[in-house]
């Protein structure tokens, strides 16, 4: 993305020369608590990718943070991690009623939703 015809590039939000930032939104309490070991999973994926160099170089800084599996928590954890923590992607966040109630938030923002854990179809139908 650029400003005009020649001018530099625009920075990318949650991506700098030695890292990239992704947020997820998962429940680590609660009646779906044990979900929470997928974030946890992907965490320690993570530290393995930056043991080896990272992605080019970048390192991956994943934040998770505990939404309960309540929606409403669910927003109030979206908008910290892409305001506050600046994330580049939300990456596997978890339930269909979480991932409706920031998808707006998360579209307007340009802000990607990736590897949405949820079992409703929409989310591969209605990308933008």
């Amino acid at each position: 993305m650029t400003t005009a015809a020649g001018a530099r590039p625009l920075a990318t939000p949650g991506v700098s020369s030695t890292q990239i930032t992704i947020g997820s939104s998962v429940p680590l309490s609660g009646e779906a608590a044990i979900a929470g070991n997928v974030a946890r999973g992907i965490d320690a994926y993570f530290d393995y990718v930056n043991a080896k160099g990272g992605i080019f170089g970048r390192k991956l800084k994943f934040t998770y943070l505990d939404d309960g599996y309540d929606p409403g928590r669910a927003v109030n954890n979206t908008i910290r991690l892409v305001q506050q923590e600046q994330v580049f992607a939300m990456f596997s966040s978890l339930g269909t009623s979480n991932n409706l109630a920031v998808r707006k938030l998360l579209n307007d923002a340009k802000v990607p939703q990736l590897f949405v854990s949820s079992g409703a179809t929409t989310f591969g139908r209605d990308y933008k």
